[in-house]
């Protein structure tokens, strides 16, 4: 069962992601990915996030655990992956608490896999970094 999934939750190259669009706490924010000397880094309202860890929580955030179980938990991040090539769909992965040491993650709206809680909160505080850099 596990071994057709992938355990990256991201599977797509960083450099084809053109923005994601992030709800957390019920507020939105759009964050662009740009390639700058052979880096990618977030853009958010203009400007670029110097030393940004989003990117790294984001593609390393790995499932550890294959479920089919239906989210009964709070929201904790809904991320939409956009790509610059329009042919791809955007995807869509949110994470929602489960217990203390675990988060659900729901792919497309599906359930699909559990996640260390650590890394799940690294990845919301990598997020409220770049916004609140800008506030």
């Amino acid at each position: 069962y596990d071994s057709w999934r992938h355990r990256e939750l991201v599977t797509a190259a960083m450099e084809d992601i053109s923005s994601i669009d992030v709800v957390l706490e019920e507020e939105s924010y759009t964050i662009e990915v740009k390639e700058k000397n052979n880096d990618m880094v977030c853009v958010y309202k203009g400007e670029e996030q110097e030393d940004s860890h989003f990117i790294d929580k984001l593609q390393y955030l790995e499932a550890d655990s294959f479920t089919d179980e239906e989210k009964s938990e709070k929201e904790e991040v809904n991320l939409t992956l956009h790509f610059k090539d329009e042919k791809y769909p955007d995807q869509k992965i949110t994470i929602y608490r489960y217990d203390g040491l675990k988060c659900l993650v729901a792919m497309g709206g599906e359930p699909h896999s559990l996640v260390e809680r650590t890394s799940a909160v690294d990845l919301i505080e990598a997020i409220r970094e770049i916004i609140l850099n800008e506030q």
